[in-house]
């Protein structure tokens, strides 16, 4: 046998095959954290977006979610007895719920650059909304920034798009065409109103 014979052979014995190579047993997934605690605090099961923010510009920050039929709610946690409060502020669109009105977005922002935190969002009817608490009255208030359309929006966000130093309220949205397209909405103190 040659010397380059004896290296094959050595060689391909201390090579094992992939099928003799042990393979780790299956491990069960870890436990999970016992340091968090999970407690429901809706009685809605059909919110699709939440926001924390003092919405009632009182200093209190408290939970505000959007529902799939058309319902704004309020979470508000009271430390003394552990529990949350939750109230329907108001809903958008004139039907009862299931009418087919679908909340999507929500936001909080200061989108009349006034230091007034405000809640936007939009419905499946084309329409962006602002919320706005009045105290005076201890009520919402709602008002359209837009004339709606055949869109269907998906997300608001509120900032400083034009690096102008004001908000401004931007939605996006698919045309009914399904042709992609994002708005923005500028306030305008001399209207009163967005333009």
């Amino acid at each position: 046998m040659t010397i380059a014979a004896i290296l094959t052979v050595l060689f391909l014995i201390s090579c094992k095959s992939p099928l003799e190579t042990p393979v780790d047993p299956v491990k069960e997934p870890p436990e999970a954290d016992q340091n968090w605690e999970m407690k429901q605090i809706s009685s809605n099961y059909r919110i699709n977006n939440i926001v924390i923010t003092d919405g009632r510009n009182d200093g209190v920050q408290r939970i505000y979610g959007a529902s799939f039929d058309g319902g704004l709610y309020e979470w508000s946690y009271h430390g003394e007895s552990g529990e949350w409060q939750e109230i329907e502020l108001l809903r958008i669109g004139e039907n009862p719920p299931g009418n087919g009105i679908i909340f999507y977005g929500l936001q909080a922002g200061k989108g009349q650059n006034d230091n007034k935190t405000r809640l936007y969002g939009a419905n499946g009817n084309g329409y962006t909304y602002e919320f706005s608490y009045n105290n005076g009255l201890d009520s919402w208030e709602k008002r359209k920034l837009d004339e709606g359309g055949n869109y269907q929006p998906q997300g608001i966000l509120i900032g400083d798009s034009r690096n102008d130093g004001g908000n401004h309220v931007l939605s996006c949205a698919t045309e009914i065409n399904e042709l992609p397209m994002v708005q923005e909405h500028s306030w305008s103190d001399n209207s009163d109103q967005y333009v």
